[in-house]
Formats: C-alpha cells, structure tokens, sequence
C-alpha cells in the first residue's frame, strides 16, 4: 500500500507545472474611456493571478494609492484629454465632420498625444529600464 502512495504522489508532483507570474506592461492611450473600460477585467484578473502590471492609461481605475501591490497604474488623463479637446477646438472637427478629415484628425492628434505622453517621468523611466525588464 504505502508503494501505491509513493508512486501516486510521485506521479501527481510530476504532473505539476512551473507557475510564473510574467512582468506586463499595458498601454492604452487613447483619451477614451470606451478604449480603457474592455480590458479592465483581464488588467484585474491578471493582477488577482499574481502577475506585475504596469498600466500607462488615460482612465485609471483605482485611486492613488489603492492599486494591488503588483499594479502600477501610469495616469495619463489630464495631459491626454486636454490635448484632445483643444485639437478637437482648433480643427473644428465636431461642427464640420467629414469622414477624412476625421480619419486624418485622428491619426495626427494620437500621434501628438502619444508624443506628449511619452515625455511623462514615469514612462521614461519605463523606457529606460534595462532591456528584458518586462515579459
């Protein structure tokens, strides 16, 4: 009897995979909470399994401070919504919408809006991390 233990304990461990938590790092970008709200519960699920996120977003979910311990939200709300709405002032997109001009208004303002928030601290910090830093 105590063979059958040994060997079916034995088998079970044998059977046990590695689990890793892998370091993620998640960027949404565009100044809309639409784009952020869909991914919420996989950014919260990832967590709540142990894996370090590193969130650059325009609509956090957690108030500072509040974060797990293994999440790290990068707010980028103010300087993102802010450009929006004044591209969306200067170009007069909303009073005389056209579906290129709004395609092209849209490529150039993400761009200026990415550009602008890649001068954040926080994320040139992540930047400059050592290279294989996340998964």
């Amino acid at each position: 009897m105590t063979r059958i233990l040994v060997f079916i304990t034995v088998l079970l461990i044998s059977c046990l995979e590695e689990i890793k938590s892998a370091k993620i790092l998640a960027i949404f970008p565009t100044p809309s909470i639409s784009h952020r709200v869909v991914f919420r519960p996989l950014i919260n699920e990832l967590a709540r399994r142990g894996h370090e996120l590193t969130v650059i977003t325009t609509d956090p979910v957690y108030p500072t401070g509040q974060t797990p311990k293994n999440l790290t939200e990068i707010d980028v709300h103010d300087l993102s919504y802010k450009l929006w709405k004044e591209e969306l002032e200067k170009r007069n997109v909303v009073k005389k919408p056209h579906p290129n001009n709004q395609a092209t208004f849209i490529h150039q303002i993400m761009l200026k809006i990415v550009t602008t928030q890649m001068e954040n601290k926080e994320i040139k910090d992540i930047i400059n991390k050592k290279k294989g830093y996340f998964d």
